[in-house]
């Protein structure tokens, strides 16, 4: 039996110099929360420490992006932008013009090309013209001067029914309408002659070599023009448009965000040494920046990612390989969902499922 021996002060703590002290017993509290607060801050950097070391361990996020795996529509070349076509969230079909371009210098030289080329037109359409005009007048004469004759003929046939002209004078007026016949088919014949020599004409005249020149270059600009105007190769749906109407662009500068998907997605980007987490069909949670969670999916094959996109990478960190998880969201979500919105996902640590099947197991 081990006997215990204690002082006055231990065995009555509120008494002092034999008078009673009412507020003993609050000192001796304050002298213990003293020392476990001295504690505490002693203790502290090795909590710290061990948080740092070990959560890893017991806790993975991982940074990742809204996505709807678009199509970026870049420009070919340079221009104003005139007006919008289309609005993010719009059904496009194949080969719709997305947006108008404008290139003041392509308008200028197909304006100047259209002038010179009516100009053109012009000089050899006068000129044909006035040939083909001379000589189809001479056709029409030669005709209304054949009538003549005939009407001539007439008369002189019943004339000489009377026996009032004489055979000789028959003679000679069938000689005038045999000569206007002559005189028609000659029309004919220089007609057609420059006809001919016109269309050779338009084969090898320096006028028409100039003349196809000037089509070839109009037919190039008006090339130019069109091509410069962004159209969709397949039905989709309008992501997101980068640009805004006045706007001046350089040629391969992204216009316009198009995808074939509906339903977004995440694409997040973990630490290799988390391999074992990527499972597919894994569940995570995704957070949003605005606090809010969702559950998520892991879909597909998980790939390494050479580099990490802007934003998520952090300084030193842009080359860094990383395994890029595909998350589907399982939840909906009342607020839009912008393209590369950054998100977090956090990864669970323990598979609950895959050990409560292993217990029963």
């Amino acid at each position: 039996m081990k006997i215990h021996f204690k002082s006055d002060k231990q065995n009555k703590p509120e008494v002092e110099g034999g008078l009673r002290l009412s507020y003993a017993s609050a000192r001796r509290s304050g002298y213990k929360f003293r020392g476990y607060f001295l504690i505490i801050i002693v203790f502290s950097p090795l909590l710290l420490l061990a948080w740092y070391l070990l959560s890893d361990r017991f806790f993975i996020t991982a940074p990742g992006v809204v996505t709807t795996e678009p199509m970026e529509i870049r420009s070919s070349g340079s221009g104003f932008i005139e007006k919008l076509l289309v609005q993010s969230g719009e059904h496009v079909n194949k080969e719709q013009t997305l947006l108008k371009i404008v290139n003041p210098l392509l308008d200028t030289r197909m304006a100047t090309l259209s002038a010179q080329r009516q100009q053109l037109d012009s000089q050899l359409n006068s000129f044909d013209q006035a040939v083909m005009k001379q000589l189809e007048g001479a056709l029409n004469d030669a005709r209304k001067g054949m009538e003549e004759q005939k009407e001539i003929l007439n008369q002189f046939k019943s004339a000489i029914k009377r026996g009032i002209i004489s055979t000789v004078d028959m003679a000679t007026v069938n000689q005038a309408l045999i000569s206007s016949r002559l005189a028609i088919r000659t029309a004919k014949a220089e007609l057609e002659r420059e006809r001919r020599s016109q269309q050779l004409d338009h084969l090898t005249s320096p006028l028409v070599q100039q003349q196809r020149a000037l089509d070839l270059a109009l037919a190039e600009t008006q090339s130019q023009i069109s091509f410069l105007q962004p159209i969709t190769n397949s039905p989709a749906v309008v992501a997101e448009i980068l640009v805004r109407e006045g706007d001046w662009i350089e040629e391969s500068t992204p216009l316009v965000l198009l995808t074939q998907r509906r339903k977004p997605f995440i694409y997040t980007f973990l630490d290799a040494r988390y391999a074992s987490r990527c499972k597919d069909g894994a569940k995570v949670t995704i957070v949003f920046p605005n606090g809010d969670d969702v559950e998520g999916r892991i879909h597909g094959q998980t790939v390494l990612a050479r580099r990490l996109p802007p934003g998520l990478s952090k300084p030193f960190e842009a080359d860094k390989p990383a395994l890029k998880v595909t998350v589907e969201i399982e939840e909906e979500i009342e607020s839009p969902l912008v393209e590369n919105l950054p998100v977090k996902v956090e990864f669970y640590q323990f598979d609950i499922t895959s050990s409560i099947n292993k217990l029963i197991n």
